[in-house]
């Protein structure tokens, strides 16, 4: 009797809702129709779990560009103010209010206020639906080989990049204006002000370029909104969403177009290591080695010079090199 009565609801359940409930094959005792209800309620969560994480993700975009818009606000309207309570009026040049707003001591107050939006973008939504912090950020343990072949597998990519977009707008599109507006906002650009400020703003500055930038931008590109489109998306589109919003989140365009190829190797990173951490390692190395290059007086890429031969060679040998890893590892994977 007890096995007709659960076929029975299993026919009912899969018509009405088309929800598969697997029942064992033998049920020696009678469900109730609460213990039906229940069932039902969990498969029906667990079918829509990716739906959810897929709104998760978008949440989280909307809300960094809302805390971003504000925080550009802030900026500009602190600047008025202190322009008012500098001179006691409103009335300014207008290239001066531009001029303050390109302030080294502006650009630090904007770095910190671009940190806390994408700081409130991330935990607004993460406490509002009460997610798990470990498995939305992809904070998994990884072996320690990954962490040492991340950070050079971006690096060498990155120069490889660079030189490529190098050759390009320094060439066939040199005679195009917007390639000249290249180094207005990226990290160089930050770096090379640094001089002008105080020891606080200075160190401020410093910290969350090379530090805290690195870490909150992978954590939500390449963690959470990495994990929650993963769920609904497949892995080539997952990728393109991704570094798209990573490049228009610079808000240059050859600065944008230089992060969404690199973004193409963090995801590809993330995706074989499985983990959040060697990514994060290896953007702060990569700030780093900007912030080093910038320290010695050298500029490569786009609106500097080429990167020697010698750096281009070993960068490409490094990534025939990790791909060659990859394709061995995958072969004895298959073997096994």
């Amino acid at each position: 009797m007890g096995f007709k009565f659960a076929k029975h609801f299993k026919r009912q359940l899969n018509r009405r809702n088309s929800v598969s409930v697997n029942f064992p094959e033998t049920l020696s005792f009678d469900l109730s129709q609460n213990d039906l209800s229940q069932l039902n309620n969990q498969q029906i969560k667990k079918a829509s779990g990716s739906k959810r994480a897929f709104n998760y993700g978008w949440k989280a975009v909307i809300s960094l560009f809302t805390f971003l818009f504000l925080s550009v606000l802030i900026c500009i309207g602190s600047v008025f103010v202190y322009v008012f309570l500098m001179f006691g009026h409103w009335e300014i040049n207008p290239m001066e209010i531009a001029a303050l707003l390109d302030s080294p001591s502006t650009l630090a107050f904007q770095n910190l206020m671009t940190n806390m939006a994408f700081l409130l973008a991330i935990f607004s939504v993460i406490y509002r639906y009460n997610l798990p912090m470990r498995e939305s950020f992809g904070l998994i343990n990884t072996k320690l080989l990954n962490w040492i072949l991340g950070p050079i597998v971006i690096l060498s990519s990155s120069i490889l990049i660079d030189q490529l977009l190098f050759w390009i707008f320094e060439g066939p599109l040199s005679s195009i204006p917007i390639a000249n507006l290249a180094g207005n906002l990226n990290l160089a650009a930050i770096l090379s002000n640094l001089g002008e400020l105080n020891v606080f703003s200075f160190n401020l500055l410093l910290c969350l370029t090379l530090f805290v930038a690195p870490i909150l931008e992978e954590l939500f590109f390449r963690g959470f909104l990495w994990n929650s489109f993963r769920s609904k998306y497949s892995y080539g589109l997952c990728l393109f969403i991704t570094s798209s919003l990573f490049g228009v989140i610079h808000f240059d365009l050859i600065q944008g177009i230089n992060a969404f190829f690199i973004g193409l190797v963090y995801g590809f990173l993330v995706d074989k290591t499985k983990s959040i951490w060697p990514c994060i390692l290896a953007h702060i190395v990569s700030s780093c080695f900007t912030f080093f290059l910038n320290e010695k007086g050298l500029s490569y890429g786009i609106g500097g010079n080429s990167y020697p031969n010698w750096l281009l060679l070993i960068s490409l040998s490094t990534i025939i090199l990790y791909a060659l890893y990859l394709f061995l590892e995958q072969r004895k994977a298959t073997v096994k």
